[in-house]
């Protein structure tokens, strides 16, 4: 991720804000207060973060599979 432009990991981090629904907006004035270290750890928790989403959607869906 460091090849990428500050833009670019604002763009990421509105992406894993969003799980699927509308992305939020997020002001890009934030970039003069955010160093890109700032930028990276913000996206490594986000991206955290929905891996466990998704490990909970999964277990909730195995209550719906049949059982053979």
């Amino acid at each position: 991720m460091n090849d990428y432009s500050d833009e670019e990991l604002l763009r990421r981090i509105e992406e894993l804000m969003a799980y699927g629904e509308t992305p939020p907006t997020i002001e890009p004035s934030l970039l003069r207060y955010l160093d890109r270290d700032s930028l990276l750890e913000i996206i490594r928790k986000l991206e955290k973060r929905q891996e466990n989403l998704i490990d909970e959607e999964k277990e909730w869906l195995k209550q719906f599979r049949k059982e053979e």
